[in-house]
């Protein structure tokens, strides 16, 4: 029987479990609960696929593979985790090493793991850099699959955003705006239709930093491709408002009482796209740096300069240009400002 004041020594996992009921559950909301539960349940997958007996104190070299793991493997579909979701599994399971084993040294507060973390997590490619970037030809597979499956209005509302987003050199947050960050959305009263050139006014993005700065792009007509011309797309969106008898105000992810979500427009092109073309070599996942990376990539194939990119693309500083060139092929040292669409086969 244990004193009273003891720690009893039990079997982690289920320890885990009882710190959960005794603590996690009453202390913090039931979404943050739910968390904590996810990353138990990646403790002991670990220890199941490593082999490793979950009743005692790890090792330091298993600690270590652990977060091997969480950098490569831990994510469904064996994808890597975010580097704030490791520090957060690491870390939380620090904590009840420190409950459940009191007075022992626990392998996941030594200086060993804080340098091994801090080395892991430096050479993981950031969020733009696992975006797989979307091409003229997806985008292409995407509203034509859009125009196929989808109600007419909220079909050209998706096409739109995601033509825009590619040839604006967007991420989706300045398109559908950030609740967190204080970014809001971009709006009908940002586009302006002149003289075949569609002007795009974006009023806060990353990039920008006061309410006053912004930054105005303008994208010509595509005669060779009219399914992804940003012009088109963008009479083709007001004809469908007009039908549907709605004034187009607001958020131009809004349609009435409707509206199109980056979730819902991401879930959409990840699912459409491989089913229509197949042959894409690109495995990865589309996310809301791909319509950015897939124009830094597009420029760059044409023999567009990076400098070039970064005027267009309103970057300040280089390096963050090249974090969405990683995989790009430059073609071509030559600037040309002139962005067109290769012949069609």
């Amino acid at each position: 029987m244990d004193t009273p004041g003891h720690q009893p020594s039990a079997n982690f996992t289920e320890y885990l479990e009882s710190l959960r009921l005794e603590s996690w559950l009453y202390e913090y909301p039931a979404a943050t609960a739910s968390t904590y539960r996810s990353k138990e349940q990646k403790w002991r997958a670990f220890c199941k696929e490593s082999a490793i007996n979950s009743e005692e104190l790890p090792t330091q070299e298993q600690v270590e593979r652990f977060i091997v793991w969480l950098a490569h493997f831990a994510k469904k579909g064996g994808k890597p985790m975010a580097p704030t979701s490791i520090k957060q599994y690491g870390g939380r399971i620090a904590v009840t090493f420190d409950r459940s084993h009191s007075g022992q040294l626990n392998p996941f507060r030594s200086d060993r793991t804080s340098r091994f973390l801090t080395a892991v997590l430096r050479r993981m490619p950031k969020a733009k850099q696992r975006a797989r970037p979307a091409t003229f030809g997806e985008v292409a597979a995407l509203v034509a699959a859009a125009d196929h499956k989808l109600d007419p209005l909220y079909a050209a509302v998706l096409s739109f955003i995601a033509v825009l987003a590619l040839w604006g050199c967007l991420r989706l947050c300045t398109i559908f705006g950030e609740a967190k960050g204080a970014m809001l959305p971009l709006e009908h009263g940002h586009l302006d239709l002149v003289r075949g050139s569609l002007f795009v006014t974006v009023c806060r993005d990353k990039t920008i930093r006061g309410p006053d700065d912004t930054h105005r792009i303008e994208l010509k007509a595509v005669p060779l491709a009219p399914a992804i011309c940003p012009v088109y797309r963008y009479i083709v969106l007001l004809e469908q408002f007009k039908r549907a008898g709605i004034q187009p105000t607001g958020s131009i992810a809004s349609f009435g009482r409707n509206c199109v979500s980056s979730a819902a427009l991401l879930a959409f092109f990840n699912k459409a796209v491989p089913s229509i073309a197949p042959t894409s070599e690109c495995k990865g996942h589309f996310t809301k740096h791909s319509f950015r990376r897939g124009h830094v990539g597009e420029a760059l194939a044409v023999g567009i300069s990076l400098s070039d990119i970064m005027l267009f693309g309103n970057w300040r500083a280089a390096p963050s240009a090249r974090n969405y060139t990683v995989g790009s092929v430059v073609s071509s040292s030559l600037a040309s400002r002139a962005f067109r669409l290769p012949p069609s086969q």
